[in-house]
């Protein structure tokens, strides 16, 4: 009981891991490959809130789709974009801001929706709209902006598979065994607790980002808070204008602006090499912040 209250302080647990990543360094990576398997528990538990009455709204749908594709893919995009090449000749860096433009609806929508008593409908579609759309939005944007074969459909698809398709089935087999409700109340310790180890990882192996070339973290700042924070004041204010309840509020701000940076970090590490993933790494810092704030801005 002790450590699920701690696993609940969320803020707190998020800075401890930033400060673990950062002290640790490069050592982090001997554990880097836990982060596939926290993803797929994080969707896990995202997962055993699906239901089919999410879907028969076509209301809720149309919402949806309109935060996980119009609001995040393409005006959440265009404005990385958009200041990315404004601020950043060609080269790695922009590739990686090209990826983070792209990359599909964070993992963290669904999960700190339920944890912050959000619309969980609105959110499920918003995110799987997006996730559907960028499948072929990151090939494209690749092959023409970054002007070389980084990254095909298939291997968006094989990383959908694994993050996707594995929480589902599990999530299934939870729900027949009766475990679900025996969980429930794990379902925000379990999150924290997941997004903290990665947080970890990901500042420990990337510490040399902030360590060095301070001019260039702070124009991938202001990108990112630009296109988070600066957004999300501006949907806050239509929302408020349009009368839209608290829950539905936190679940717009969530899929509008929450970008899978893990995703495009990854990616830009692998396909690219280390100067692509640092976007990616810079936009989780930022989300990590307002991850911490959002539910007070709606």
């Amino acid at each position: 009981m002790i450590i699920a209250n701690i696993l609940r302080k969320r803020n707190a647990l998020f800075i401890g891991s930033i400060v673990t990543g950062l002290i640790v360094g490069p050592a982090m990576g001997k554990i880097s490959w836990l982060n596939l398997p926290v993803l797929i528990i994080i969707m896990t538990v995202a997962a055993l809130e699906l239901q089919i009455s999410h879907f028969r709204s076509v209301k809720i749908i149309i919402r949806g789709a309109f935060s996980g594709i119009v609001l995040n893919l393409f005006v959440t995009g265009a404005i990385v974009l958009g200041l990315g090449y404004l601020l950043f000749p060609p080269g790695p860096v922009r590739d990686g801001i090209v990826l983070a433009a792209a990359c599909p609806p964070g993992l963290a929508i669904v999960p700190f929706t339920i944890v912050m008593g959000g619309s969980v409908a609105y959110a499920v579609n918003a995110f799987s709209s997006g996730y559907l759309v960028s499948i072929f939005l990151i090939p494209l944007m690749a092959g023409i902006l970054i002007e070389k074969d980084v990254v095909s459909i298939w291997d968006v698809i094989e990383v959908m598979g694994k993050l996707i398709l594995i929480p589902l089935i599990l999530s299934f087999f939870i729900r027949k065994a009766g475990f679900k409700k025996r969980i429930k109340n794990y379902y925000g310790p379990v999150v924290n607790l997941g997004f903290a180890v990665m947080f970890a990882i990901l500042f420990g192996t990337n510490r040399h980002v902030f360590l060095h070339d301070s001019g260039q973290i702070i124009k991938l700042f202001l990108i990112f808070a630009v296109s988070v924070f600066a957004l999300a004041a501006f949907i806050k204010v239509v929302l408020k204008q349009l009368g839209a309840t608290r829950p539905e509020a936190i679940s717009v701000l969530l899929s509008g602006t929450v970008k899978n940076s893990l995703f495009a970090a990854a990616i830009g590490l692998s396909l690219i090499g280390p100067a692509a993933a640092i976007p990616g790494t810079v936009l989780t810092f930022v989300l990590i912040i307002y991850l911490m704030v959002v539910k007070k801005i709606a």
